[in-house]
């Protein structure tokens, strides 16, 4: 039930951020491992696009950050490659209980 609810909300989330430029069309997330796998359709782009998110951990404050990432598209792992070891990412405030739920079965 849980990693159910995680994932709708994680799901919402990202396709909040993506807006206009696509959607998450699936998302497995191991809490464990730290690997998020995901798959986005991407205007623009005739085929799945797919991310795979390693070494994910959050913070006390509720900052969620990774270690590697990689795609299938060169030019997002071009820019994953610049700029995805820098990112942290501030989980909404209506998001932390659930995301925190998550992070604290590991």
């Amino acid at each position: 039930m849980l990693n159910s609810v995680f994932k709708k909300t994680l799901m919402g989330l990202i396709n909040q951020k993506l807006a206009d430029a696509g959607r998450v069309e699936s998302l497995e997330f191991d809490p464990q491992l730290g690997v998020v796998e995901l798959y986005l359709n991407l205007v623009g782009e005739d085929e799945v696009v797919s991310v795979t998110v390693m070494g994910v951990s959050m913070s006390e404050t509720g900052q969620v950050s990774f270690q590697t990432a990689s795609s299938n598209r060169l030019w997002i792992q071009a820019l994953l490659n610049t700029y995805a070891h820098r990112l942290v990412l501030a989980v909404p405030a209506k998001y932390l209980p659930v995301v925190r739920m998550f992070f604290a079965r590991v």
